[in-house]
């Protein structure tokens, strides 16, 4: 599940399911499976440990749209990573924790003639 990390007005960033507009909840379990519930998910970091930290989850039962902002869950509650949300039918975890970067590469006319050819493309760095 791709996050979110959204700049808050005290300088400090909330980490989150979501899109660069804010927070946001998503259907689990996910396509092609029917989705039983919405899950909102915030991730607080340890400062001291890299990759560890608490998952805090928020949940809405049987709903495949976004949440209104009246609603309330039906169950919050958070999990060291690794550990498991006891979410009803479900238990939820967050396995592991993974960084990515945005970035913005420029291309050669022959590359980007080649990359426009195939049609589609995927960019591996390593």
């Amino acid at each position: 599940m791709p996050l979110q990390s959204l700049k808050q007005k005290d300088e400090s960033y909330l980490i989150t399911s979501g899109t660069k507009e804010g927070q946001r909840s998503f259907p689990f379990p996910m396509s092609p499976d029917k989705p039983e519930m919405a899950v909102l998910l915030t991730y607080r970091p340890d400062p001291k440990n890299l990759r560890t930290g608490d998952a805090v989850f928020q949940i809405w039962p049987n709903t495949e749209t976004e949440p209104k902002a009246e609603e309330k869950p039906s169950a919050v509650g958070k999990a060291k990573v690794g550990a498991k949300f006891d979410a009803g039918k479900y238990d939820i975890s967050v396995k592991e924790v993974r960084f990515w970067v945005g970035m913005r590469v420029g291309m050669s006319q022959v590359s980007r003639l080649y990359w426009e050819a195939c049609g589609w493309g995927c960019l591996v760095l390593r």
